[in-house]
């Protein structure tokens, strides 16, 4: 008789997590529409060994060797429950800064049991519309107004530094959990996503990535307003 594990919903602990797609679904297991509840079946043939043969290789660090299923079955919902508890502290950062920004994301709705990936992505695509602005055309914009220009590059410092404020508190949320090892070693296998690491770890890694040239352009923007400031008072 088959186990059934009815997953509550996890966003980041899905069919992607297995290793599944609609075109690599194993007949040895089931599986509902990841964007709702969903159901993993456990078969008579379901075992560590076949989910390895679907590209996981860390599952004796994840569920230790069980040779019984429904102790496997236990320790996954365990699992999923800490998991979920602890970057779903990341989320709520998120949302956070959502509110304090006054942002509006495309495709978002809080009570949407798919939000929370649309919302990582939309916050993504906000960072990187923020790291797009041309600091050079800031500065040429600024020498075809006045002098008196360090005003708006100390607000826009200032604006670059609560954003990375908020974004270290987002990271600090991803590191301090067990998700990076959780997932750092996991393929994921959804289209969008596909040869790239599982999302939790790729939304960490850039970031990072993000974080490091918002610090960049700080220094080169604080650099250059001393530089305005030393011209200012030459005159």
């Amino acid at each position: 008789m088959e186990e059934i594990i009815k997953v509550r919903r996890i966003f980041f602990i899905s069919t992607s997590l297995l290793g599944l797609s609609q075109e690599h679904e194993p007949k040895t297991l089931e599986y509902k529409n990841p964007n709702s509840f969903y159901k993993v079946s456990l078969h008579q043939d379901f075992s560590i060994t076949s989910l390895k043969k679907l590209g996981l290789t860390n599952l004796t660090k994840l569920f230790g060797k069980h040779k019984n299923k429904s102790s496997l079955a236990q320790e996954f919902l365990i699992e999923s429950d800490l998991i979920y508890e602890k970057v779903n502290k990341a989320i709520e950062q998120i949302f956070d800064f959502k509110k304090s920004k006054n942002l509006t994301f495309n495709r978002l709705d809080q009570n949407s049991h798919s939000s929370e990936l649309e919302l990582l992505d939309d916050l993504i695509d906000y960072i990187n519309d923020q790291n797009e602005i041309s600091i050079n055309l800031a500065i040429l914009n600024e020498f075809e107004k006045d002098l008196d220009h360090h005003n708006k590059l100390d607000q826009y410092v200032d604006f670059l530094s609560s954003f990375d404020n908020k974004l270290a508190k987002i990271i600090n949320c991803l590191e301090d959990s067990d998700v990076l090892f959780f997932l750092g070693s996991y393929q994921c296998k959804k289209t969008k996503y596909k040869n790239k690491m599982f999302w939790p770890f790729l939304i960490y890694q850039k970031s990072i990535k993000i974080k490091n040239e918002t610090k960049k352009q700080i220094k080169d923007l604080n650099f250059i307003k001393e530089q305005l400031i030393k011209f200012n008072d030459q005159f």
